[in-house]
């Protein structure tokens, strides 16, 4: 079923271990305090440690714990604080507990080497949470595990205009069903391009994903438990396309100390019988004044 969602107001205040600059002048300066609060309304706290960190032309830095997976545009394929149509299959905004490294061998490429053991929490049978896994539900009794990610980025400078960043990503782990006590897999692959000339952004991601579980004749193959603000199933294979665009604008002679409007569509065109395409499309715009972040959208 297709699903059209509209503005709706959250407004964030007094947002505790960050102080922004009284005046947020330039787009840089508001993406990146954007970024800071968007990370904050997560109700999941990323607990790591470093392992080894080299800094230089050859940037390489090691971490163990409960991280961010790397896949797909970073920090976030949406602008506002809705989450995009990727954060149901859980490749948006994702945490899980394993080891990573993220290697800078100049200024222009990037990439992430990771491996994690499991989701970010022991119950598996646990659907109230904020990143979406493969919880544990009836005769769906799969478990995520051995996963592996791979990303590899490459950003260039144009000139005066802006930036161009493209990349790809790679994801396959398994799943261990503890009925038949097989294991088998899954996968998900993505490429995007990012784009920004001041004061546009522009987010443009495919991505296709598949779920291979091991279940017995009698239960449903095409489709998946998952766990995520208790959300129920997902279908197990898709294709899902998002095209995001934002503009940013810096301070005004009032209160408002700068903000982003946005617009963020996703298309999810599931690969399984008795589903229906789905479309999600969030417009809102979130404004700084002072200590307050607003978000309208």
């Amino acid at each position: 079923m297709s699903r059209i969602r509209w503005p709706l107001l959250v407004v964030l205040m007094s947002v505790v271990g960050y102080s922004p600059a009284r005046n947020a002048e330039t787009e840089a300066d508001i993406r990146e305090l954007q970024q800071h609060i968007q990370s904050t309304q997560q109700p999941l706290i990323s607990v790591h440690a470093k392992l080894a960190e080299m800094t230089g032309e050859n940037a390489l830095a090691a971490s163990i714990g409960i991280m961010q997976v790397g896949f797909g545009i970073l920090p976030f394929a949406s602008h506002g604080s809705w989450s995009g149509g990727m954060h149901h299959p859980g490749l948006e905004g994702d945490y899980d507990t394993g080891v990573r490294s993220i290697h800078e061998p100049g200024d222009d490429r990037t990439f992430h080497y990771a491996f994690y053991n499991n989701p970010e929490y022991a119950n598996d049978n646990r659907s109230g949470r904020y990143s979406f896994d493969l919880v544990t539900e009836g005769d769906q009794q799969n478990s995520e595990t051995n996963q592996d990610n791979l990303r590899a980025e490459r950003h260039l400078s144009v000139g005066d205009l802006g930036t161009l960043g493209g990349s790809v990503s790679l994801q396959r782990d398994q799943m261990f069903g503890s009925i038949k006590r097989k294991r088998s897999e899954r996968y998900a692959v993505a490429g995007r391009a990012n784009a920004n000339f001041s004061p546009w952004n522009l987010r443009l991601q495919g991505m296709r994903y598949e779920f291979d579980p091991e279940n017995s004749a009698a239960v449903e193959a095409d489709f998946v438990p998952t766990g995520g603000f208790d959300f129920p199933s997902l279908s197990a294979r898709a294709n899902v396309c998002t095209a995001n665009g934002a503009r940013t604008f810096g301070a005004s002679p009032g209160p408002i100390t700068g903000g982003t409007c946005y617009n963020d569509f996703t298309f999810i065109d599931p690969k399984v019988e008795n589903s229906a395409d789905s479309l999600q499309n969030v417009t809102g715009c979130s404004i700084v004044t002072g200590g307050v972040f607003a978000c309208f959208g």
